[in-house]
């Protein structure tokens, strides 16, 4: 799986402000989550900027991931059907 995006799709994705996403990007990097490296363009509006998960970061996203599908899971199955209580 590629675990590499551009940074102005991440923004879409995630409709954050560049500052915003700046700064969650920051924090992924100070933790070793990912690395960011820039492609120079004939001017810094036509730079890209390429995010991309390490070995690290796409540890802890397997493991939150799991842990999320856990949870999910768990309560799941024991909440009792109430699709008919819906409809009335």
């Amino acid at each position: 799986m590629d675990r590499e995006m551009k940074f102005t799709v991440l923004q879409e994705l995630a409709t954050l402000s560049d500052a915003e996403l700046s700064e969650q990007l920051g924090e992924l990097q100070s933790h070793g989550y990912i690395t960011r490296h820039r492609e120079y363009g004939s001017s810094r509006p036509k730079d890209t900027v390429w995010i991309s998960l390490t070995a690290v970061g796409d540890a802890a996203l397997t493991k939150h991931l799991s842990a999320l599908r856990s949870i999910a899971g768990a309560t799941g199955d024991d909440q009792p059907d109430r699709s008919d209580e819906e409809q009335n």
